[in-house]
């Protein structure tokens, strides 16, 4: 039972959010059944979310009590634990948990997940299964992640797998990734996939090539091919190729439209029809998502098609007024009546005390304009400038930092959206918020 659990929560953390471009291999929130929330948001400094869902029943006239999920956060608003669990019978009941650690810039340390084993102890206990470690050089950049599990029974430790990241030379773009598996039987680790990536000079992923390796590195064979096309009009084409003989065959297109921030407002999936060698025009999928003034997704539709489109599921997130994930709601489309009916109803909840010490160990700073059109300038006594600063997107991730604070920061290139500063000198923190248009 165990060891399902585990290949059940290596697919959970499989889904947490990176960066699309190639070179970021972090993870950077946890996806929920509403939405994604950032594993650091500022504003949730010592809070903790509690996100609860309902279903609706069998005979569709009521609603149950579904999952739940502990968010807590540290005194920056980073993750560290979370706790999921279910209602099988009516009554709640612990199912798997995370814990968190990080590095002093922010990037994950640890990642550490468990899952409840009612045959533990008593009346039960957190069981160890997965344990990730992250490497960084001096430039803040991911160049190792080592994964241990924990067997059944075996309340300790064993090697799983390591991945290395190669970059180009004075770049954050990943060259490759190799990926080990230690063979507990021989007591060795074995070489066993790569990801090998090129870039166009607009350090846009351009390709993606996986090869499998069966003895040791020794030899290889091609798996999987993703080539990357880019134009204004339909914004991105990927193309998935798989292995045919010495060449490549197509497999799956996705073509992303996209908005003005980069963000797709539409991907058409398209199956590849090997007998008219030639893409599907009747059979094919998209999702159509829509946004809010700040960039975020508000819903996210699925449709398919059959000769015609139809309607498959909904989802749609709220925010509260600062502009973080409290809500959604999960749909299916009903065929017989046309409309859609809401399967899955979620609120989340936000307890943040106010803790007085913390108060007296705040950095005052002051920064303009807010809204911003691109530079930001920062006020602040020159006795703090040797201290660190950070912009960090609504998504928590980290996209400019300075190890001493310079009195501007040019944000030109960055998307429109909700964005902050943070500020950090051993004489205290803060953290703003800002606009950026």
């Amino acid at each position: 039972m165990k060891t399902l659990a585990i290949i059940i929560i290596l697919l959970l953390t499989g889904t947490l959010s990176a960066q699309n471009k190639g070179y970021v291999q972090n993870r950077i929130s946890i996806e929920t059944t509403c939405g994604h929330i950032p594993l650091m948001n500022p504003q949730k400094a010592h809070a903790t979310d509690t996100l609860f869902c309902e279903r609706l029943a069998y005979n569709e006239d009521y609603y149950e009590p579904y999952t739940r999920r502990i968010i807590i956060y540290d005194e920056f608003g980073r993750i560290i634990e979370t706790i999921y669990g279910n209602y099988p019978w009516g009554n709640y009941k612990n199912s798997f948990k995370e814990i968190f650690t990080y590095t002093p810039f922010d990037s994950l340390a640890t990642y550490q997940s468990m899952i409840w084993n009612d045959s533990l102890g008593v009346d039960g206990a957190w069981d160890n299964t997965n344990f990730i470690t992250y490497t960084y050089d001096n430039q803040n950049k991911l160049i190792r992640l080592e994964k241990q599990f924990s067997p059944m029974d075996i309340q300790e430790w064993e090697n799983n797998r390591i991945s290395t990241f190669e970059y180009y030379p004075n770049s954050f773009k990943t060259q490759k990734e190799t990926i080990e598996y230690f063979n507990a039987e021989e007591d060795v680790w074995q070489t066993y996939q790569t990801h090998e990536y090129t870039y166009n000079p607009n350090d846009q992923v351009t390709e993606k090539v996986t090869h499998y390796s069966d003895d040791d590195g020794q030899t290889w064979r091609g798996t999987s091919r993703f080539t990357y096309n880019y134009d204004e009009r339909s914004g991105k084409i990927v193309i998935q190729q798989v292995p045919d003989g010495e060449n490549w065959r197509n497999s799956w297109r996705f073509t992303h439209i996209l908005n003005d921030n980069d963000a797709p407002n539409e991907i058409l999936k398209v199956m590849w029809n090997t007998h008219d060698s030639a893409w599907d025009t009747l059979i094919q999928e998209k999702r159509v998502f829509t946004y809010n003034n700040f960039g975020q997704i508000t819903s996210e539709t699925y449709m398919s098609k059959y000769f015609e489109w139809f309607n498959i599921e909904k989802k749609t997130h709220t925010y509260d007024q600062n502009n973080s994930l409290n809500g959604g709601t999960n749909y299916d489309w009903d065929f017989n009546d046309s409309i859609w009916v809401a399967k899955t109803q979620c609120a989340l909840k936000t307890n943040q005390p106010l803790l007085i010490h913390e108060t007296s160990r705040l950095l005052n700073f002051n920064f303009y304009p807010n809204p911003a059109n691109g530079v930001i300038n920062i006020a602040l006594p020159q006795k703090y400038r040797n201290g660190l600063i950070q912009v960090i997107d609504q998504y928590g991730r980290i996209v400019k930092q300075f190890n001493n604070i310079p009195e501007k920061i040019t944000l030109l290139h960055q998307p429109t959206g909700i964005y902050f500063l943070r500020i950090k000198h051993k004489s205290g923190t803060n953290t703003k918020k800002f606009v950026l248009r």
